[in-house]
């Protein structure tokens, strides 16, 4: 499991050192048994419960410092994982459509947008942007924009993006700008809303 690991993030990211790969795939490695049982605090995934399960140092404090060490690298910037995210999330070679389900969520009260990749039964995060509302500088919007046409451009060459979100994102400068972008989406709707379609009022 971890050498496949390590060998799909030396693929999708050849410019990263061993030692950030190593911790990287030891990291990935142990998020499989944290989410059979190993979680603390109400169900929640945290910190400790990850650092109990990484297959390294057998000692908990050791690997809790490691843990932090790779948390604090200014390497990993959320922006610049989400390739390696994605990568991960689709395997090897992928090809063909890719759902892409986008969904805003609150975590512990902080706002958080989510891109995921759709998987059989589940659903793989790859990109996030977390906020609050009095210090957006824009509009929610653009920040909503600006997650989607990311993991859109972190897709191989060989995919196609089909974005897939509820009601909530049922707005006309939304469905105006996904096609002028080529991008398919499956967009909920309200039971009240009308739409003109080729001149006709649906």
């Amino acid at each position: 499991m971890i050498e496949r690991v390590l060998g799909l993030l030396a693929a999708a990211a050849p410019r990263t050192g061993k030692l950030a790969l190593t911790r990287l795939g030891a990291t990935d490695r142990c998020q499989a048994p944290a989410w059979r049982g190993a979680r603390s605090g109400n169900g929640g995934l945290t910190l400790c419960a990850l650092s109990r399960t990484l297959p390294l140092d057998p000692r908990e404090k050791a690997r809790s410092k490691r843990l932090y060490r790779l948390l604090r690298n200014a390497s990993l910037d959320g922006t610049q994982m989400t390739p390696l995210l994605v990568r991960l999330a689709l395997g090897a070679h992928p090809r063909g459509w890719v759902p892409i389900v986008v969904d805003q969520s609150d975590v512990q009260g902080t706002p958080v947008l989510m891109a995921g990749i759709r998987l059989p039964h589940r659903v793989l995060p790859g990109a996030f942007a977390c906020f609050e509302y009095d210090q957006i500088r824009k509009s929610q919007n653009a920040i909503d924009n600006s997650l989607r046409l990311l993991i859109a451009a972190c897709l191989p060459p060989a995919c196609k993006p089909i974005f897939v979100m509820d009601r909530g994102y049922a707005r006309a400068s939304l469905l105006q700008q996904l096609p002028a972008l080529n991008i398919p989406f499956l967009l909920g709707g309200r039971s009240t809303t009308s739409v003109r379609l080729g001149g006709k009022r649906l």
